[in-house]
């Protein structure tokens, strides 16, 4: 039986990208699909969610993922639903829905990529041949492209002429694609777009790749329609979570935070039932924030409940010897023949209760320690009575409620909102790609126009599927100029559909400037925009010379600044370096890198800016990982780190880009255009030079250039940027400025900045931890003024300097070990908690000038060190005691030991081990088995600090290998 024949109006007319999408589809399925996010911070609150940062390794993919599952706790896992915000460089944003305070130690986050490529395949599986827009998508030159009735065009003063021009072609057509450098008004167009849409009755969804790219045209919109004045009030919405609360103003226009408004005001009237769940899970979240406290505190009263079952058996069987004695003592010789009490049988009683007596000596001082030691524990547990009454009053209601889940159900049920009639009030929604993708709620909306910004960096697949949603027009706007999409499939159809932009792939070529040419040949849909508004003026300026061979036309923005400097490092006579293992090639350069942390601290010293105004640029994704350890050794947080792709779509007030490469005979790939084609070295340094915002710092060993890439594009690109750049600024002096300012300038420094939505009653300080002061930064503060005070100078040595440098490199370590773990494939070597959090802001302002300061010291690292990575119950090598490497683990829970009040709970051949063990570690630190001064202690604590970086950077390399 033959089959049918096929119906060409039928076939859809995206059978490739189909293939591309699912043999994309088989790739992520098979790489990573969760990790543990730990470390995080706060960084605000919006629409009921909570919003936390934190750092991730190299290698973690998220392609199109915006929802995910979140699971804390180990001893009792809770599982949560959660959004992915952002991910820049090496951070992460993610929107929870409990709110866990100041710091989110450690959350496990797991995703699912077929959360929106089905759905996409589905669309493009679906479409037919006479689609509107979809058949249009590949081929804007026919004549159904060109409207005969078309909009007048509303143009706010200012508008230059190309914008203007480009906007008329845009109303004129049913597919448009606009296109040009950074800063040549695309987002500006594509705003001035959706209003004169809106205004003329259409229904206009806004997309983009990211949060932060559909923030910043959904402020265009705002800002344009100040002019225009298109009602917009209840008709515009930014659907989804943005980078950027700040973004969102009024929160009015946010679809979330409207959302939540009505949910929260339908809960007025369930107010018992919201109480006693969210008082339940306040202190659930708390006793999770201090799982190791609580876990100590049960494994304490255990080993107490069980010598205490030892010691009353043992009372037991004294009481019943004691009988036996006294009994035999004082019978009758006709009593002892009857009873057969011999000599014998009473010497044997006698020794038996002797024993017995030496046990219960042994046993008492060992319960006394330990009722000691779980009184003070109980006493620092950092949920308050008044906290556990609510809870316990709360776990009774709810019990008499039906239990937690069905009154969480009953209040979301009875607070629910119609969202579907919420969305399809909205004329004009402007949320991201992924997300409307995978948004339920979007998914079967159609909108007459849709506007794509930033699609340079999206896959045409997905471009595709979204002409599909369009009933009316479709304008694609981009940067076809930097670097295009990525993915990890590499066939022939992945490689046409996945690692191409829409531009080139329309143009049919490589080539940049081929796209002139190509928009020469389609004038009314392929419209290029040329005038560039200049941010920092030399840096554009050299931008239009070398990359566009001055195609673009640079107007200085009012007010506009910015520095260019090109800094020689062939003095230092450096020489690149494998950082990791022996299957690829990633090179590091470890002196070239200190001169880039000196001009990071140099921008941060007498730059004026703060950690997250800068950012570091290199070629390669695993040099990165060195350079992120390096400012982590520095106690610099909040500088992102990343290579120009991962950069893509950022801007950064200050750009560093270190070249690192030097002292080889070879060249790398990524920096050689014969081995990666002209056309893309281009796009990369075009991205670089597209992320500076005002100042433009680059490191290179000039000399290894002229001499290595001597008739590469790189090495011209560098003797053309040197021939403009600024004499180099002294940042050795400002290096050492910076080092020597104090904790609280650099906390500014290094904390503003950093969500900046976090304003007023959202600023938060960390949660008290097992006996702290309420106010940690207050407790911090007043040390800090303690350490001004006028001190007896012994050696000259500034033991406080000395030791905050030396335990942010130890912690720098740790946390390079667990970023380095999972990047493996592995999960946290040394796991996170409230405690640790808290322990690792007080180590590097702690002295250590007596033997009680040094016992508080020993606590905190054992918690870190030791305890955090399964105390004496792990079989990692890593952390064996036969490990030479390791042993100094184990030497901190003896000083711990040692030094703590429970050591009496000790038996008597442990303690002497302990004793024998920390007396060595004496011996090696300090010449003496024991400190006798404040000096003394000072020194043996950093020469302890150096063997527990000496380890940790052991662990590293170890994973590295």
């Amino acid at each position: 039986m033959t089959a049918p024949p096929s119906d060409s109006s039928t076939r859809s007319p995206f059978a490739l990208p189909l293939q591309a999408l699912r043999e994309e589809r088989e790739k992520l399925q098979a790489a990573r699909n969760e990790i543990t996010l730990f470390d995080g911070e706060f960084t605000g609150a919006f629409a009921g969610y909570f919003l936390y940062r934190f750092e991730v390794p190299e290698d973690l993919v998220l392609r199109g993922v915006d929802h995910c599952s979140f699971s804390f706790s180990q001893l009792q896992p809770v599982s949560i639903d959660g959004r992915i915000v952002s991910l820049e460089n090496q951070y992460i944003s993610v929107a929870l829905p409990m709110d866990f305070g100041a710091m989110l130690p450690e959350i496990r986050c797991r995703w699912n990529y077929d959360e929106h490529l089905p759905f996409i395949s589905d669309l493009l599986a679906g479409v037919v041949p006479t689609h509107p827009i979809a058949s249009l998508f590949q081929d804007p030159g026919r004549p159904e492209n060109f409207l005969d009735s078309v909009l007048e065009p509303a143009i706010v003063l200012g508008t230059p002429h190309e914008q203007t021009e480009a906007l008329k072609k845009i109303l004129q057509n049913r597919v448009s694609y606009l296109w040009g450098p950074s800063r040549t008004g695309k987002t500006h167009t594509l705003a001035l777009a959706a209003l004169n849409y809106l205004k003329a009755g259409k229904s206009v969804l806004v997309a983009a790749p990211t949060a932060r790219a559909a923030d910043e045209a959904f402020q265009r919109i705002l800002l344009l329609n100040k002019e225009l004045g298109v009602p917009i009030d209840g008709v515009l919405s930014r659907v989804g979570f943005p980078a950027d609360p700040a973004a969102i103003d009024p929160p009015s226009f946010s679809l979330e935070s409207e959302i939540e408004a009505q949910r929260t005001d339908k809960k007025k009237q369930l107010e018992e039932g919201v109480s006693a769940l969210r008082a339940y899970w306040k202190t659930k979240v708390h006793q999770y924030l201090y799982e190791d406290f609580f876990t100590r505190l049960n494994e304490l009263r255990e080993r107490a409940n069980e010598n205490r079952k030892q010691l009353d058996k043992v009372r037991d069987e004294i009481t019943a010897l004691k009988e036996i004695v006294t009994r035999a003592q004082n019978a009758s010789m006709l009593e002892k023949f009857k009873k057969g009490f011999s000599k014998e049988d009473q010497a044997a009683a006698q020794k038996q209760l002797s024993e017995k007596l030496l046990v219960q000596k042994k046993l008492q001082p060992v319960q006394q320690a330990l009722t000691a030691e779980l009184m003070r524990m109980e006493a620092q547990a950092p949920i308050d009575p008044n906290e556990l009454k609510e809870y316990q009053a709360a776990v009774k209601r709810i019990g008499e409620l039906g239990g937690v889940k069905k009154l969480t159900d009953d209040i979301e049920s009875k607070s629910s909102v119609d969202e579907a009639s919420l969305i399809r009030s909205k004329k004009c929604v402007v949320t991201t790609i992924n997300g409307f993708f995978s948004d339920h709620r979007l998914r079967a909306m159609r909108y007459d126009v849709v506007l794509v910004d930033d699609a340079a960096r999206v896959h045409p697949p997905f471009l595709a599927a979204l002409s599909v949603v369009a009933r009316e027009s479709l304008l694609i706007a981009g940067d076809p100029f930097q670097l295009g999409p990525e993915a990890l499939s590499k066939s022939d159809a992945a490689y046409s559909w996945m690692h191409q932009d829409i531009f080139l792939m329309l143009a049919q070529t490589e080539r940049l400037d081929d796209l002139y040419e190509w928009s020469q040949k389609n004038p009314r849909w392929s419209l290029p925009l040329t005038s560039h508004l200049a941010g920092a003026p030399k840096v554009s300026r050299f931008m239009a010379s070398f990359c566009f061979v001055d195609r673009i036309h640079v107007q200085d923005r009012p007010g506009a600044k910015g520095s260019l400097v090109v800094l020689d490092s062939a003095d230092l006579k450096s020489t690149c370096r494998q950082y990791l293992g022996k299957r690829s090639l990633v090179p590091f350069n470890d002196v070239q890198t200190k001169r880039t942390i000196d001009l990071v601290k140099h921008a941060l010293a007498k730059g004026r800016r703060v950690a997250s105004e800068i950012g570091i640029i290199v070629p390669l994704q695993g040099t990165t990982l060195y350079t992120k350890l390096q400012l982590r050794l520095n106690g610099i947080r909040n500088v992102e780190v990343g290579t120009p792709a991962q950069f893509q779509g950022r801007t950064k007030k200050s750009i560093i880009v270190d070249l690192t490469m030097a002292g080889v005979d070879y060249t790398m790939r990524p920096l050689d255009d014969r081995k990666i084609g002209e056309h893309k070295l281009m796009r990369g340094l075009n991205t670089i030079l597209s992320c500076v915002e005002e100042d433009l710092y680059v490191v290179a060993d000039l000399a290894h250039f002229k001499s290595i890439y001597k008739d590469r594009l790189i090495n011209k690109f560098l003797v053309q940027l040197q021939a403009q750049s600024e004499a180099a600024p002294t940042f050795t002096v400002s290096a050492k400025t910076f080092d020597e300012m104090s904790w609280d300038q650099r906390n500014r420094m290094l904390g503003a900045g950093l969500g900046t939505n976090v304003t007023g009653s959202d600023r938060r300080a960390p949660e008290p931890g097992p006996g702290q002061p309420r106010d940690m930064e207050t407790e911090v503060r007043m040390k800090m003024m303690a350490r001004q005070q006028p001190q007896m100078v012994f050696t000259g040595r500034d033991f406080d300097q000395e030791t905050f440098l030396a335990a942010h490199r130890v912690l720098a370590l740790r946390k390079d070990a667990n970023l380095l773990s999972q990047m493996i494939g592995g999960d946290l070597l040394f796991r996170y908690s409230l405690g640790t959090e808290e322990a690792a802001s007080r180590l590097p302002l702690d002295g250590c000038r007596t033997e009680e300061e040094f016992r508080k010291t020993m606590e905190r690292w054992n918690l870190l060190i030791y305890e955090m990575s399964g105390a004496g119950k792990t079989d990692l090598t890593f952390f064996a005691k036969q490990t030479p490497e390791a042993r100094v683990r184990w030497d901190i829970n003896n000083l711990r030991a040692y030094y703590s009040s429970a050591m009496e709970a000790i038996m008597e051949e442990s303690k002497h081990r302990i004793a024998t063990s920390v007396a060595k570690v004496f011996q090696e630190c300090l010449g003496k088995s024991q400190p006798a001064n404040p000096i003394e202690w000072s020194t043996a604590y950093l020469n302890f600090l150096g063997k527990m970086e000496a380890y940790l950077a052991w662990i590293s390399e170890q994973l590295r290998r």
